[in-house]
């Protein structure tokens, strides 16, 4: 039960944390006098997004992850 009460608490302050993250930097956007490029802001923007893996690749990851390859 301690257990479930540590990890609720940790979420609550993750998502409480993430919201004041992005209230901060709502603010420092609003006061900024040149806005940054968005391409800046976004996480591997320019990176082409993967493929999905077939089932055969995801067993290979899934032995590799459990030691078994």
């Amino acid at each position: 039960m301690m257990a479930i009460s540590a990890g609720a608490r940790r979420r609550i302050a993750a998502e409480h944390n993430g919201r004041a993250w992005l209230a901060w930097n709502i603010v420092a956007l609003d006061r900024a006098r040149k806005l940054p490029p968005l391409k800046s802001l976004l996480i591997d923007a320019d990176r082409p997004q993967q493929q999905a893996r077939t089932w055969r690749q995801q067993l290979v990851v899934a032995r590799q992850l459990a030691g078994l390859a």
